[in-house]
């Protein structure tokens, strides 16, 4: 039985590498974005309309197309991420990011546009941390409880042989 704890230990440690794994490439993820995001040039952009795209799944989603100026041209920018509800209106004015070595590089400066990889990388991994550590957790405490019924009826029958 003692043996089956040890397993149950040593599987629940082999499976934290996934999560592991995860976390430390979201962190850098997040740290290279956050880098980028530090050094590049901010221009306005007015959002010009609002592409509908269809999901089998959520239905209608909204990509924004950005307009905007950048060394005396005029840009368009289709943003790579679509959401519902639309996340602006046809008008406003938003944040354009530019990388200042590659102007072919442009996001929104929105959370949506810049961490949605990271965030759903979080919420995907998120279910196997909280399995890796209860299984851990679980495992460790019956390895102690199983050590401390072992102990106690060691003692037991050397009480009972010394009598």
């Amino acid at each position: 039985m003692k043996h089956t704890f040890k397993l149950i230990f040593l599987i629940s440690l082999i499976i934290s590498i996934f999560p592991a794994s995860c976390s430390v490439g979201g962190g850098y993820w997040y740290y290279k974005t956050k880098s980028w995001v530090d050094s590049a040039k901010r221009v306005d952009g007015k959002v010009k309309e609002l592409l509908e795209v269809e999901n089998e799944t959520n239905g209608i989603m909204y990509t924004p197309v950005v307009q905007y100026k950048y060394k005396g041209e005029i840009k368009t920018y289709t943003s790579n991420v679509s959401s519902y509800p639309k996340p602006y209106n046809e008008g406003d004015t938003v944040t354009i990011l530019i990388d200042r070595e590659n102007s072919d590089k442009v996001r929104i400066d929105s959370v949506n546009d810049l961490y949605f990889g990271v965030i759903m990388l979080g919420i995907f991994t998120l279910p196997f941390v909280v399995i890796v550590l209860i299984a851990v957790s679980v495992s460790y405490v019956l390895m102690r409880f199983s050590r401390e019924v072992k102990n106690d009826s060691q003692q037991e029958l050397l009480d009972t042989t010394q009598n």
